[in-house]
């Protein structure tokens, strides 16, 4: 069902304007945020780990995401799934707003595309068992593509927040600086 609707979305706003692709995308972008994040925590081998982490305010963890599991806690007053929801939902944008940049030139298929890469077996695993490491990826690909556009600056910072969440994307980013 999620992989049906995520489709027709996408379908659907292949002749459309920018403009209501762009909602339409956010709408892709909420869906999968929710059903992500509005999972048990039976799924994902990894899921219970990371909320039982969220809830004791362990800081075993990488340093930005610490800082994440701190502000989501004091917001959503340590809910669970408001995390999972929040984590997913940042995941998400991220990808989407990856996903406006390759295709700022073309954006026909630009929902299609975002449905896609939502098809793939590893991204649907990254949401579901390997949170913070879909996290940090999703960050540091926004980072490398500002920095391809020539937005050096905040592409730089995309990527320190990335490596911030999980320390192995700075090996991602050492390749990439050298």
């Amino acid at each position: 069902m999620f992989n049906g609707l995520m489709f027709l979305i996408a379908v659907l706003s292949i002749p459309l304007n920018l403009n209501k692709k762009n909602c339409l995308l956010m709408i892709q972008v909420i869906f999968v945020a929710l059903f992500f994040g509005l999972r048990d925590l039976a799924v994902g081998a990894d899921t219970d780990v990371y909320v039982s982490v969220y809830l004791s305010n362990n800081t075993w963890i990488d340093f930005g995401m610490i800082i994440l599991n701190k502000m989501i806690y004091f917001f959503a007053r340590g809910n669970w799934r408001a995390y999972l929801c929040t984590v997913s939902l940042l995941t998400s944008i991220n990808l989407a707003a990856s996903y406006r940049i390759i295709f700022h030139k073309n954006e026909t298929y630009m929902n299609l595309a975002y449905w896609a890469l939502y098809s793939m077996p590893y991204v649907i695993l990254m949401q579901i068992n390997i949170i913070r490491q879909g996290l940090a990826l999703s960050f540091v690909v926004l980072g490398l593509l500002n920095i391809f556009i020539k937005n050096h600056k905040s592409g730089w910072i995309w990527m320190l927040m990335g490596c911030s969440i999980h320390y192995s994307m700075l090996i991602l980013c050492m390749g990439f600086i050298l």
